[in-house]
């Protein structure tokens, strides 16, 4: 039966609270740069005069601004963790080298701002509608199947510098270190994860006891760049092309498994058949045991 949203949001206080809208917004309500600050260093940048157009309420991690010189936008990146900064500045120019569309980067400094020293990122605006927005569902559909193109490069990446697993010769063995940790986490925590998600424990260990078997099965399984993000908000379009010209958010990309990614994409009215039909490694998508290992 369906469950209120609220109960993920209580289970992601269990993470740290970053998936909690709660935790973000009030984040978002301490930070706050002075606006003078951030039109000073933008108009360095550009040697353009500069002003904040809006500030843009979304992330755990970052204050982000659309500002504007002349005729042209931008956006300012504000974070309080350098490497966070540099990991997705890598990630980006790893997907770009693999054909996926991400915003250009212009310029990464530190900062000082009341004595603390912050990391400013300008990157150039992407116009157009994030595909939750796109209302026509022919054209929804077509932008869909080219994001699954652009997901199946992005998964081509090893990244032996970031993320939590290097792309290396340990990187499978890390991979199992770390699936079994998440089982051994299911089975310590399931009477709270039973009460948050109001499911019987014993469910809860049926899938566990699969994650278990499966992690057995592909125990050498390479790791890959997955985004972890890789959703309908995060993808800009153009509606003329029927395709996604912009992917954005790169904060919790990791190396892992591709199935991370299609479990994190939101099904019904985005559908993952369409994903998954212009997924390029179609021995990935067509293997005998795809369903079990998305189950």
């Amino acid at each position: 039966p369906p469950r209120p949203n609220h109960h993920y949001s209580e289970l992601s206080n269990m993470n740290n609270g970053v998936n909690n809208p709660e935790v973000v917004a009030a984040k978002q309500t301490l930070w706050s740069t002075p606006p003078d600050v951030i039109a000073n260093h933008v108009s360095k940048v550009t040697h353009r005069k500069a002003e904040i157009e809006r500030r843009i309420q979304q992330g755990a991690w970052n204050e982000v601004y659309v500002v504007v010189v002349g005729n042209n936008r931008y956006i300012l990146r504000i974070s309080r963790d350098a490497n966070l900064i540099s990991k997705e500045k890598s990630a980006r120019d790893l997907a770009k080298a693999a054909g996926v569309p991400v915003p250009p980067t212009l310029d990464i400094s530190p900062v000082s701002v009341n004595g603390k020293e912050l990391i400013f990122e300008l990157t150039e605006f992407i116009d157009g509608p994030a595909l939750h927005e796109v209302i026509d569902l022919a054209v929804r559909k077509d932008i869909i199947i080219h994001a699954g193109l652009l997901l199946s490069r992005l998964h081509t990446i090893g990244c032996p510098t970031y993320g939590a697993f290097p792309s290396d010769e340990t990187g499978p063995k890390i991979l199992s270190l770390f699936r079994k940790g998440q089982i051994s986490f299911v089975n310590s925590s399931l009477a709270q994860i039973s009460e948050i998600l109001h499911i019987p424990p014993s469910d809860i260990e049926s899938v566990a006891k699969l994650a278990k078997d499966l992690n057995e099965k592909y125990d050498e399984e390479r790791p890959v760049l997955v985004h972890m993000d890789f959703l309908p908000r995060h993808l800009i379009c153009s509606v003329e092309k029927k395709q996604v010209v912009g992917v954005l958010d790169f904060g919790n990309c990791r190396s892992a498994s591709p199935f991370d990614d299609f479990a994190n994409w939101i099904d019904g009215e985005f559908a993952l058949s369409d994903l998954l039909s212009g997924y390029s490694n179609h021995d990935l998508v067509n293997s005998p045991d795809f369903a079990v290992r998305m189950a």
